[in-house]
């Protein structure tokens, strides 16, 4: 049975709180934080604290700082009053694994409880164990994820802004990933791409005959996500009469269908992310405070990709090899090039700038600097002896002298450029087959049906 220290100055509330526990956890009393620290130094096997805020010589988050001091990792509950939710966020900041406003039901603490208690036993995993892209050296990112690995093993609400395209959606799946709720659903839902008029019944899902059309029950997104995780994605965009109803949502954890006279309690963890400020959408009116305050729990802020140029190389030879599994490195004066630029899209952009190169560079062409950059696409003026190496570090390479030079110009068709490539590689190798199928990176009986091919065509 799991034993639990309530701190708490009000007696009646205290013992409201013991009766109500009892059957269920062996409890321990301390009538405020001075009391609990001299508990603390005798029962060594305290499972969680739940503690009130406002007490006196020692408040909640003193106390919850100490215990930390102490190198003391015991679960924590903190109360709060109503309105309070500055004194929630220090508190998770703190360590606090969950918090809870007054005024609030017993079986609000029981859940609580409950929840906290799965997270103890189970302490999820660390970002070795998860297969995401995460890649990056970067002092800041790396700060960033160790911070995810930490907030995994709890409830709390987690608030990731940052620019669109630095991997917002891949750090939320990655909290997902290491946290107890792995093994239930990871529901993301994108507020900016649904018509406001649909939006309520995705998040709320709806009953039979509701609204016109509603031929049958749909469960909306957050009842999906019960024993898992729901991200919303662009929350900014979230209309003010959701925002609403969210909040409700998150208080209660409690969501009602349309045209439900019923609410179903739900077990959710929630992840918001945003592109934009939300404290600053909060100043102009677009953003309510109080929800607002709810979500910033536990902010997160993603750094844009200029800002972690280190990162862009490594991020470029990962996509790179991703998209094309012969590939090697990238050499120094490309890497060079692609660290100068500001990358407005961020890492989504560098993904997409090297897809293209690996489809630009298919047949062991290689790659132009300009191919990253879909301005210079056009006027690429690609010749053979400018390009860098794209095969394997085991495959040879070819020098290809001036009046060898090879044009190939925009409006090729591929199997041109092929040919092209495949001829001038057998003048190189004096008509070796052997060693050009090697340096084309393709087999010897690969070439000699090309070969027999353009001679059909009476191209060679």
């Amino acid at each position: 049975m799991s034993k639990i220290l309530i701190v708490e100055d009000d007696l009646n509330f205290r013992k409201t709180l013991v009766m109500f526990l009892s059957e269920n956890f062996d409890l321990v009393e301390a009538e405020n934080g001075a009391e609990a620290l001299k508990i603390l130094e005798s029962e060594k096997d305290i499972d969680l604290i739940i503690s009130d805020q406002i007490m006196e010589p020692i408040n909640g988050c003193d106390l919850l700082k100490n215990i930390r001091q102490r190198g003391l990792n015991t679960s924590f509950i903190l109360i709060t009053a109503y309105g309070s939710v500055q004194t929630a966020v220090e508190a998770m900041k703190l360590g606090a694994n969950d918090f809870i406003q007054k005024p609030f039901s017993l079986s609000d603490i029981k859940r609580a409880i409950e929840r906290v208690l799965e997270v103890r036993e189970d302490r999820g995993l660390s970002l070795l164990d998860i297969k995401l892209p995460i890649v990056t050296k970067h002092p800041k990112m790396i700060t960033l994820l160790k911070i995810c690995e930490i907030i995994a093993r709890s409830d709390c609400t987690v608030l990731i802004e940052g620019e669109s395209g630095v991997g917002k959606e891949v750090i939320a799946r990655a909290i997902h990933s290491m946290s107890p709720r792995r093994n239930g659903p990871c529901i993301v839902i994108n507020c900016g791409a649904i018509p406001d008029h649909l939006l309520e019944s995705e998040l709320f899902g709806f009953e039979k005959g509701s609204f016109t059309g509603a031929d049958r029950r749909k469960l909306g997104k957050i009842e999906l996500a019960h024993n898992g995780t729901l991200v919303l994605d662009e929350v900014s965009e979230l209309p003010l009469n959701l925002q609403v109803k969210l909040l409700r949502v998150l208080q209660d954890r409690k969501v009602e269908r349309l045209g439900s006279t019923e609410s179903q309690e739900i077990n959710f963890r929630l992840i918001a992310i945003s592109n934009k400020s939300l404290l600053k959408c909060c100043n102009e009116g677009k953003f309510r405070f109080d929800l607002y305050y709810r979500l910033n729990v536990m902010p997160l802020f993603v750094p844009p990709l200029r800002e972690r140029e280190e990162d862009i190389p490594l991020l470029a030879n990962y996509f790179l090899k991703k998209f094309c599994p012969k590939f090697s490195t990238l050499p120094a004066n490309i890497c060079e090039k692609l660290m100068e630029y500001d990358w407005p899209g961020n890492v989504r952009e560098l993904q997409n700038a090297c897809e293209r190169v690996a489809v630009l560079s298919q047949g062991g062409i290689g790659i132009n600097e300009n191919m990253f950059f879909s301005d210079e696409i056009q006027n690429l003026g690609i010749s053979v002896d400018k390009l860098e190496n794209f095969a394997t570090d085991s495959a040879p390479t070819v020098e290809v002298s001036d009046k060898n030079s090879i044009m190939i110009k925009v409006g090729m068709s591929l199997e041109e450029v092929e040919r092209i490539l495949i001829l001038e590689t057998l003048k190189v190798t004096n008509f070796n087959q052997t060693k050009a199928a090697e340096i084309l990176g393709i087999t010897s009986r690969t070439l000699r049906n090309k070969l027999a091919e353009y001679k059909r065509l009476n191209l060679i």
